[in-house]
């Protein structure tokens, strides 16, 4: 079979005959360029930006040419035009990807299609009845003018038109009066007209760069380099010598007072004195800041850190980790102290500030409408406005929910899930938690705070104010085997350094373990530390920076969503708890899916079991849930009592098995032989619950799904994974680096 973007796309799906999908699978093997197209396409289908193409790119001459190319129908001289435009336009290659993955998906999910409107589809066949469903739609719809209407419904009266158009038409069934898609079929092959994706011939007619190639990614920062090289050179010679530079400075600083108006007192004659006269306008900028900021040496203002306004880089693609440590310019030296070492300033020293817990802060209308719950000695609420200090009490944040908290100096900013118990010991923030996310900042540096975490107790020290720290904690699988088995999930503790700006510190933090055993330092942003459960401190570059280190890494249906479920718990007066149950049947599935991960946090396992597995609307929920939920249990295995008790009244005979799933495949069954068994359980006769979760580990295991959706299932699929395992093309994948920040993507 031919190599060609659409039956690249055939493959990605899984909509071709087994024959086709092995000789196919082998020449992506054999050929870079398909491969990187194929890693580019899963990249931008998983992406959470929303690419909207422009309907009136060049190219691209009328909305139809998608569908007609999906069909099979559109002719063979327009093919390779339009597979050059989805290469060079991301937002056309994802539209068609997105396309072609929602036709696969529609033969294997039966939809009840009204008689009335497979009618009508028929009609639409017959030339003679056009003209009359063309009148009805007029009728009805009084929103569309009438020359829209002519223009999508007025068929050419040439004979020849005519015949393309039937020649066009899916074939229909018969008996069901269905029509049949020629991109989804599992037997025959589709249309191989199109660019060649293999060898060398794709590369001559489109550029490496539009299909992911790594092989000329150098170019664009040399070309960089050379342009800031030559504007280097460029300024050098208009300014001329360091020299002449420095003597320009200090004419400038060396201003005659009788010239600028200013009286010849002798403070100003005194060299000693004029050091420590302010000028004017850094007194003014200096009205209403906080006396402890000029505390210490004397910094230069163009060193001086502006104070951040946010916790975390403006975007994934400039992110401030790649600005890290900048040093200060010397021009700015000899306009304000002459004298001054740039090496020999230090970060001014501050009193330890006096605090009393964290207060709600949110930094934007989205953080306001952010789901946090305070659990404490009087119950469960929901944190507002009117919640005051939080000093004592846990955190718990559901996915999906950020937000920020100030504590004195301090910035936390909370990224779901996670929950922490927040304490204030001796004037010291304390941080207890299992599981979280968060990004911390201070406006004081010198300020510390303890964190407590099952990989052990540190004091963290924020050294520069442009600093932020990633910090997550969580459990990782650093052996192979199922949640409950002993040393297979261990608790890793994660801390990255950022800066937003340039820092004026040589040391940006300092972590030291309560017993004082190891203390690291951190002197470059873009660089953290790593735990694995109570073993020692691991230094690293971050080298792939999660997607929660960015600013929208909220999609906006979730921003929506959290929106409509913290309405729907600041309306009622039930307990929370109640709460959560009543909204886990949301008829929004993303508001209902929040309602289920928070209950699932608070260890209320009864929305999980009921409204979760059994029901298909929620299917886009289902993978990020069972992940929260085994966090869950790795964190405490004793909850497994409460789900089982509670899959028990829901799921009847099938709880143990599906709790065995949720747990996953001890590392004695991690076989070939074992995975036989989870395709046991998407079998169509298998209970929804139990599709679900075989398909999950399957997933987990193996790092494939051949497309197959739980929801729908199709014997074809059951047996593809079936010949898979048994021809061992098919295996479970090895255990992956636990710190997956200090790996290259």
């Amino acid at each position: 079979m031919r190599l060609t973007l659409r039956t690249l796309l055939a493959y990605r799906d899984g909509v071709l005959s087994p024959a086709d999908y092995e000789d196919l699978h082998r020449r992506i093997q054999q050929s870079p360029d398909a491969g990187n197209l194929l890693r580019r396409i899963n990249d931008l289908v998983a992406s959470s930006e929303l690419l909207s193409p422009k309907v009136d790119l060049t190219g691209l001459k009328g909305p139809n040419v998608i569908a007609e190319y999906l069909d099979d129908v559109l002719i063979s001289s327009r093919i390779a035009e339009l597979e050059r435009l989805c290469l060079e336009y991301s937002e056309h290659l994802v539209e068609l990807a997105h396309c072609h993955q929602l036709i696969a998906q529609a033969m294997n999910t039966h939809v009840e299609v009204p008689e009335e409107l497979r009618q009508k589809a028929l009609e639409l066949v017959d030339p003679a009845r056009r003209e009359q469903i063309r009148s009805q739609l007029l009728t009805r719809s009084r929103k569309l003018s009438k020359q829209v209407i002519t223009a999508e419904v007025v068929e050419p009266a040439t004979a020849s038109t005519s015949t393309v158009a039937t020649s066009v038409t899916a074939p229909i069934d018969k008996q069901t009066g269905a029509s049949n898609p020629p991109v989804t079929s599992v037997t025959s092959s589709p249309q191989q007209v199109g660019l060649n994706l293999e060898g060398a011939s794709l590369t001559t007619e489109v550029p490496e760069y539009l299909l992911g190639s790594r092989k000329r990614r150098w170019q664009i920062p040399a070309a960089i380099l050379a342009l800031t090289a030559a504007l280097f050179l460029l300024v050098w010679q208009s300014i001329g010598s360091w020299d002449n530079l420095q003597s320009l400075l200090v004419a400038q600083n060396d201003v005659d007072p009788a010239k600028s108006g200013e009286d010849d007192s002798p403070a100003e004659k005194d060299p000693n004195k004029s050091k420590d006269k302010e000028p004017a306008s850094n007194q003014d900028s200096n009205a209403g800041k906080d006396p402890t900021e000029n505390a210490g040496p004397s910094v230069d203002s163009a060193q001086a850190t502006p104070d951040k306004s946010t916790l975390e880089p403006s975007s994934p693609d400039k992110t401030a980790l790649d600005n890290a440590a900048m040093p200060p310019e010397k021009t700015a030296e000899s306009a304000t102290d002459k004298s001054t070492d740039a090496s020999s300033v230090q970060p001014p020293t501050v009193e330890p500030a006096t605090l009393s817990g964290l207060t709600w802060k949110p930094a934007d209308e989205n953080e306001f409408q952010s789901v946090v719950l305070l659990s404490n000695d009087d119950g469960v609420k929901l944190v507002e406005e009117t919640t005051g200090m939080i000093s004592d009490g846990k955190l718990i944040v559901p996915p999906a929910s950020r937000t920020t908290f100030e504590a004195g100096p301090w910035k936390w900013q909370t990224i779901g899930p996670g929950s922490m118990v927040v304490n204030v010991k001796d004037g010291k923030l304390v941080l207890s938690t299992s599981m979280s996310r968060s990004m911390v900042s201070t406006a004081q540096p010198g300020e510390s705070f303890t964190l407590k975490t099952p990989c052990g107790d540190y004091e963290l020290r924020v050294q520069d104010r442009a600093v932020w720290l990633g910090i997550e904690v969580g459990y990782r699988a650093v052996a192979k085997g199922s949640l409950i088995e002993a040393n297979v999930y261990a608790p890793v503790l994660v801390i990255v350094v950022g800066a937003d700006g340039a820092t004026t510190s040589q040391e940006l933090l300092s972590v030291t373990k309560s017993d004082n055993s190891q203390a690291v330092k951190i002197a470059s942003a873009g660089n953290g530390i790593a735990v694995i459960k109570q073993n020692e401190m691991e230094s690293f570059a971050l080298q792939s920076p999660p997607a929660w280190y960015r600013k929208r890494s909220v999609r906006a249906i979730d921003q929506l969503g959290m929106a409509d479920f913290h309405s729907a718990l600041a309306m009622s007066n039930e307990p929370v708890a109640q709460r959560l149950r009543s909204i886990a049947s949301d008829p929004r599935p993303e508001v209902a899916a929040m309602a289920i991960q928070t209950a699932v946090l608070m260890g209320d396992w009864q929305p999980f079991a009921s409204e979760l597995l059994n029901n298909d609307r929620m299917r886009s929920h289902w993978t990020p849930t069972i992940q929260l939920a085994r966090q869950m249990i790795a964190t405490n295995q004793t909850t497994t009592k409460e789900l089982q008790a509670e899959a028990q009244s829901k799921l009847g005979a099938d709880a143990d098995r599906a709790l065995e799933l949720l747990v996953g495949l001890g590392a004695a069954v991690q076989t070939n032989d074992g995975l036989t068994g989870l395709v046991k359980g998407i079998d169509p006769n298998s209970p929804l619950p139990i599709r679900v979760l075989a398909a999950y580990e399957l997933k987990h295991l193996t790092g494939e799904d051949f497309s197959y959706q739980p929801h729908a299932p199709v014997k074809a699929m059951v047996q593809q994974w079936r010949s898979k395992i048994a021809g061992n093309k098919v295996s479970v994948m090895p255990l992956a680096d636990p710190i997956y920040e200090r790996n290259a993507k």
